[in-house]
């Protein structure tokens, strides 16, 4: 079989587990990524590697699923030395992405730090502000762009998520995100042993108002969990609450879904906002803004506690 007839094939194999890579594909030993169907609009989670001396054989997948195939022409049997060439030369990839990612983490870092210095103290009259009713809590501001940072447990700033007038959201394209956070009442560690988690930063802004503690903001249910166990590795005799948003209108409630696996996992509280009937809303942001004090439980559900 010849090398264009090999990566038709391997292209239709990718087709067929719902992969399909909308550019040419490239046979030269090296990971290349590309945008998967149904992802957020301008991710590359999706990965394929071709072989330039193994025409006949690749490999891909989603770093998003966890979802990895390897492929070779129909007919035609890998020999041992050949899969063991095959799984050497993807690992050898593997570690190259990993090696351009740390890189390009670390530089997304650097600009994130000299953007969040250089930036103003947000005023508390920006539109998304008034609209969401929180105070600033220590975000910058440039131009008319609300600046939320994104940081390990050590207070370093890997990303920034930038917030539009309009509500309309982004992250520095390359940057880390998961496993980082926005925190919101650091001032208040000394006050309480509480902690909370959640999703958005407002609904961490509202929490935080309502309840008091730190707050921890995750940015996305995705990353709940990787948050929730630096949470528990990071303050190991804490009360930890995962204040969930409760997609109840979204197949799955990947919000509600998301946050009992990290209460499980880490031994938390996982509490989730109602609404009363004929009420829209996913978060306690939402509940606030609908008369929610922290006392009236109409508005919560505590749906798991194993501590």
């Amino acid at each position: 079989m010849n090398q264009s007839r090999s990566i038709e094939g391997f292209a239709a194999h990718m087709h067929s587990a719902g992969l399909s890579c909308g550019d040419e594909l490239i046979s030269d030993g090296k990971i290349h990524r590309f945008h998967v169907a149904g992802d957020k609009p301008g991710s590359l989670n999706g990965w394929y590697v071709i072989f330039s001396d193994l025409v006949v054989a690749g490999a891909y997948g989603s770093w998003k699923r966890g979802e990895k195939y390897t492929w070779s022409a129909k007919g035609i049997r890998l020999s041992d030395e050949t899969r063991e060439k095959l799984n050497a030369q993807l690992a050898k990839a593997r570690s190259d992405y990993k090696i351009e990612r740390h890189k390009e983490h670390l530089s997304v870092a650097h600009f994130s730090q000299e953007k969040w210095i250089n930036a103003q103290p947000a005023k508390a009259q920006h539109p998304y502000l008034v609209k969401k009713c929180v105070g600033t809590h220590e975000l910058r501001q440039i131009k008319n762009h609300l600046l939320v940072p994104l940081m390990d447990f050590h207070g370093e700033i890997w990303n920034l998520q930038t917030i539009y007038a309009n509500g309309d959201k982004r992250f520095e394209s390359g940057g880390r995100v998961s496993g980082m956070f926005c925190p919101v009442g650091v001032k208040a560690m000394g006050e309480s042993s509480k902690l909370i988690i959640c999703e958005g930063w407002a609904t961490g802004a509202s929490l935080h108002e309502i309840l008091g503690g730190l707050v921890l903001c995750a940015m996305n249910a995705g990353n709940l969990v990787k948050v929730a166990e630096g949470a528990r590795e990071h303050f190991p005799d804490s009360e930890i609450i995962i204040a969930a948003d409760n997609d109840a209108h979204t197949p799955g409630n990947p919000g509600l879904t998301k946050a009992l696996e990290a209460g499980w996992l880490i031994q938390a509280t996982v509490m989730s906002p109602q609404f009363p009937a004929g009420a829209e809303g996913t978060d306690f942001n939402d509940a606030v803004r609908l008369g929610w004090r922290g006392h009236d439980h109409q508005y919560t559900r505590n749906l798991h506690d194993s501590r």
